[in-house]
């Protein structure tokens, strides 16, 4: 045990570094704002009845709502412990990806990594309701998530492993994102590993079965009819006159204004990573194209801050308006534009990557952030596009940190294997 302990002080002592730093910032948060307070009316109810009446009249998030209905009638420290463990885990995971759980060096940049997201985010809609439904949501994803790999290259999974997967895959897939996103990785790992073996991989296809019946349960959830034509009538009446190409248009509006108004240290940091993965390949020609989409952003985040990018304002009119005042959208050709400007500028850090570190890590990348962005795009689909507001990027800004810590771990890689 004691060896155990030893060998792993690099990560215990980040772990505890983790937890500290957010039951700290947990502990003066303002817990009487957002769906908490209404919550907290049903705390003298059994949580049986009240999952009941919320499948049958609100969500298909029963799992989740449970467990909501729980913290609140407990004190708020199990709250806090809890959610803060949660931060741990996302810690544990990302680590476990990477494979250096005990290297000091990426221990302290996942610490940094988790911590450069900002923080009001994790409480849009209230702290108890937003934690819950994102970040335990997202930490217990990303632990099923990093078992990906294990089941790929036919590892032995533990038992009780087994059963930390299993509950966290039945509470992660309770939220819609979540289990999408968890859906489209193991179908991709599915397809591979098939490929790779010419056999199926069982457990990867029991976990796809689960993420269908937890699709199948949020699409036929008689509450979430029930609420989607509530948020409609409240928050976008004009929605249900919406055509798809208007529904996929907003879907790509409202992703990319945040990233065009407010600074993003997860994406500035990956541009940062995506640069000294073109310089590290020491070819001149290559150096051209490396600062590209680094000096493009940086540029573009101080045009906005002093005013100069008022041609940017089709799109960014629509970081703070509502459902409302938008109606049916008329789609833009500064927005079209952009757009596909974003795409170029998206496909050329691919090209940099797999240029500078090679086409596994280019692909594997690639395939983060796409989930990243789909994981916020499908947003367009919900006439709460506008009310969910930006803890729904929560997710899309994890990824990006993820993206960038296999990058900077096959850097790292290939440099020590010269």
């Amino acid at each position: 045990m004691k060896n155990k302990l030893l060998k792993n002080k690099f990560f215990i002592i980040g772990a505890l570094l983790v937890f500290g730093i957010f039951f700290y910032k947990l502990s003066v948060v303002d817990l009487s704002f957002g769906d908490d307070p209404w919550f907290r009316k049903y705390t003298s109810e059994s949580i049986f009845s009240f999952i009941t009446w919320r499948w049958e009249t609100w969500s298909s998030r029963v799992i989740l709502e449970g467990i909501l209905l729980l913290m609140l009638k407990l004190p708020v420290i199990v709250w806090k412990t809890i959610t803060a463990l949660m931060f741990v885990l996302i810690f544990y995971s990302f680590l476990k990806i990477i494979k250096r759980r005990n290297n000091i060096f990426f221990i302290l940049i996942t610490i940094w990594m988790i911590c450069s997201i900002d923080f009001e985010l994790f409480g849009g809609a209230g702290w108890y309701a937003t934690t819950i439904n994102y970040i335990w949501v997202f930490a217990l994803g990303i632990y099923v998530l990093s078992f990906l790999l294990d089941f790929i290259k036919g590892r032995n999974i533990k038992k009780y492993q087994w059963i930390t997967v299993g509950i966290s895959l039945l509470v992660a897939t309770n939220q819609e994102q979540m289990c999408a996103i968890i859906l489209g990785f193991y179908l991709l790992g599915g397809i591979y590993s098939y490929f790779k073996t010419k056999k199926v991989d069982y457990k990867i296809l029991a976990i796809i079965i689960v993420c269908l019946l937890s699709m199948g349960i949020h699409l036929f959830a008689p509450g979430n009819g029930v609420r989607k034509i509530s948020e409609m009538s409240t928050f976008y009446p004009e929605y249900i006159h919406l055509n798809i190409l208007q529904k996929l248009y907003l879907g790509i509006v409202t992703t990319i204004s945040p990233f065009l108004q407010l600074w993003n240290w997860p994406l500035f940091s990956f541009f940062i990573l995506v640069a000294i993965s073109g310089i590290i390949r020491r070819d001149k020609k290559l150096y051209l194209f490396s600062f590209i989409p680094l000096i493009v952003y940086f540029l573009e985040q101080k045009l906005f801050e002093y005013g100069f990018a008022g041609f940017l304002n089709p799109i960014n009119f629509y970081l703070y308006t509502n459902g409302v005042e938008v109606g049916v959208p008329s789609i833009s050709k500064t927005a079209i534009f952009v757009t596909i400007l974003i795409v170029v500028l998206l496909l050329l850090t691919q090209f940099i990557v797999y240029k500078g570190v090679g086409m596994k890590c280019s692909v594997i990348v690639g395939v983060i952030l796409i989930a990243g962005i789909c994981s916020r795009l499908i947003l367009c689909l919900s006439p709460s596009v506008f009310a969910s507001g930006m803890r729904t990027f929560i997710f899309m800004y994890f990824l990006i940190c993820i993206g960038s810590l296999y990058l900077l771990n096959e850097m790292i890689k290939q440099e020590v294997n010269k």
